[in-house]
């Protein structure tokens, strides 16, 4: 059998959905990142000039269920949006 191979551009929230998707599906996927880290925009990389204006105070709009993954939970304690 053939596995398909799926390009990724980006390992931010949808990069990382997809690529936990890919892989349910049987699919290989590869990802192209240009940071030296996953986590798109919630990265926060000081050497990447546009990052230089974020805090690392940052929340998330939508709420701890909408945003964790079933099989991967925000934990219990992190603070509600």
């Amino acid at each position: 059998m053939v596995v398909q191979s799926v390009l990724i551009i980006g390992a931010g929230a949808g990069g990382l959905a997809a690529i936990k998707t890919c892989l349910e599906e049987g699919l290989e996927p590869t990802c192209f990142e240009m940071k030296p880290d996953i986590g798109g925009l919630w990265l926060l990389d000081e050497s990447f000039e546009r990052d230089a204006w974020r805090r690392q105070t940052l929340i998330t709009n939508t709420s701890r269920e909408m945003t964790g993954f079933s099989d991967f939970p925000f934990p219990r304690d992190a603070p509600p949006s």
